[in-house]
């Protein structure tokens, strides 16, 4: 309401929930479009109510980002205020979505923000068929709890638009879903997207452990259903 229009957000979350659903038999429990603070807080308090310990949960968000000057992100909901207003109440920031994840239930947490500055919510640290090395590699990844998140960019703005109709980075995430055929876990999906994105956009992708939530060193598979 007090930003400037974004031009993908609306069709990069909607494809990015069509494939999920569609490649790798995801359930989609809730697309929030232009949603406010309020929603978006509820939707997230909500999931322990619809989800199982060893269910997986990724959660998408497209949207406005912004930092402030003691480095901390925010993402910014429909009726987030511009910080000239010095009204941030509706701004929701990488310190409550931490809190959130530490409290969710499920084992598995994969949080794909494609915003500006969304590299604030993470530490930086430095064949169809699976043979048995492969399954011994994701069954002890599945085994140790995950809260990591794959964003778009690190302490930096980043293109909305630039990916045949998607942002570069949605582009690059929705096309590799897309054309994968095997398991993979997030971290080679980051691989992927990484060296993408990079190459033609002024923004690094980052992957990494969100911090205080509680992961023990898993990681987020997908798994496609055809």
């Amino acid at each position: 309401e007090y930003w400037e229009d974004l031009d993908t957000a609306r069709i990069d979350a909607t494809s990015v929930a069509e494939v999920l659903k569609n490649k790798y038999g995801f359930e989609i429990l809730k697309v929030l479009i232009d949603a406010n603070e309020r929603d978006i807080i509820s939707s997230l308090n909500s999931i322990n109510n619809q989800l199982l310990p060893y269910d997986n949960l990724l959660i998408y968000y497209a949207g406005h980002g912004y930092l402030d000057e003691t480095d901390r992100g925010y993402w910014l909901p429909v009726d987030a205020n511009t910080p000239s207003s010095l009204d941030t109440s509706a701004w929701i920031s990488v310190d409550d979505i931490s809190n959130i994840l530490t409290r969710l239930t499920p084992k598995h947490i994969l949080v794909v923000a494609d915003s500006c500055y969304s590299g604030s919510l993470v530490l930086q640290r430095g064949s169809e068929t699976v043979n048995q090395a492969d399954f011994n590699h994701y069954k002890q990844l599945l085994e140790k709890k995950t809260r990591r998140a794959l964003t778009s960019g690190a302490l930096q703005p980043v293109l909305d638009g630039g990916g045949e109709g998607h942002s570069v980075f949605a582009n690059s995430l929705l096309r590799t879903l897309s054309l994968n055929n095997e398991i993979i876990d997030a971290t080679n999906l980051f691989n992927k997207i990484n060296r993408e994105v990079s190459s033609i956009a002024d923004q690094t992708p980052l992957y990494n452990v969100v911090p205080r939530t509680g992961d023990e060193g898993g990681d987020f598979i997908f798994v496609p259903q055809n």
